[in-house]
């Protein structure tokens, strides 16, 4: 199952990837990481391709969301040593930096706000969460791959939408559907609203809430005195 999803990612990328780069509006909830330096992006050029290229290019891609202040920190977490070292010593690439931090309730809490702010973000495109969820897809953690399940199953109903007479990105992601998790899938389709209603949030019933059922991408209220912490600048 991971080559399957392993391919699915790249050619989500490929089909995506270049789409993205202008379309992320700001969030101003928590505390906002701001970067010195926006990365430049350029697009692939269309012939020759590795994977190396696809995830060089999505680093700079979650580097570039995380400086126009999409990645949300929250206080408690800012406050802990660890996060500070990462932001100040690490070589910018996120997902390596976080992967690397040896706290792993702490690294659970980092990728956790990360996916928040992707997923509580309804003008981001679903294929942003469904790129970097891929990239977890391999991590042995039943947490992340219930949320891998749960947005490759929002993004392709998704697609089905907007898309019902393409079948290209439904076959890749076709595999991701086949999960027996019901309460995934109902909450996919509900979180699908949000992209093509622009509706309020839907509130979690308790029936949603079953054992290993992922966390809802839906962001807590954060208090307004939440001050954006300096950070030195990257050269």
């Amino acid at each position: 199952m991971g080559r399957v999803f392993q391919t699915g990612v790249e050619r989500v990328l490929f089909l995506f990837l270049n789409d993205f780069i202008e379309q992320f509006p700001m969030i101003n909830l928590g505390v906002p990481i701001k970067r010195a330096h926006t990365p430049h992006i350029e697009p692939l050029p269309p012939d020759r391709h590795t994977a190396a290229d696809y995830l060089r290019q999505f680093d700079l891609l979650v580097l570039n969301f995380i400086s126009r202040g999409n990645f949300v920190i929250l206080p408690r977490l800012w406050s802990n040593s660890e996060v500070h070292r990462w932001f100040v010593n690490k070589d910018p690439n996120l997902i390596t930096a976080i992967l690397d931090i040896t706290d792993g309730e702490l690294k659970e809490d980092l990728l956790q706000s990360l996916m928040d702010s992707l997923g509580s973000n309804k003008h981001v495109q679903p294929e942003v969460c469904i790129c970097f969820l891929s990239l977890l897809a391999e991590q042995e953690s039943p947490h992340f791959q219930d949320f891998f399940l749960f947005f490759a199953n929002m993004l392709l109903h998704y697609h089905q939408f907007m898309n019902p007479n393409e079948s290209d990105l439904n076959d890749v992601l076709m595999p991701a559907s086949l999960s027996d998790d019901k309460i995934i899938k109902h909450m996919a389709r509900r979180t699908l609203k949000l992209f093509v209603k622009n509706e309020t949030p839907p509130k979690v019933t308790h029936e949603d809430l079953v054992k290993n059922r992922p966390r809802s991408p839906v962001r807590p209220p954060i208090p307004a005195t939440a001050k954006t912490p300096d950070l030195p600048e990257r050269h």
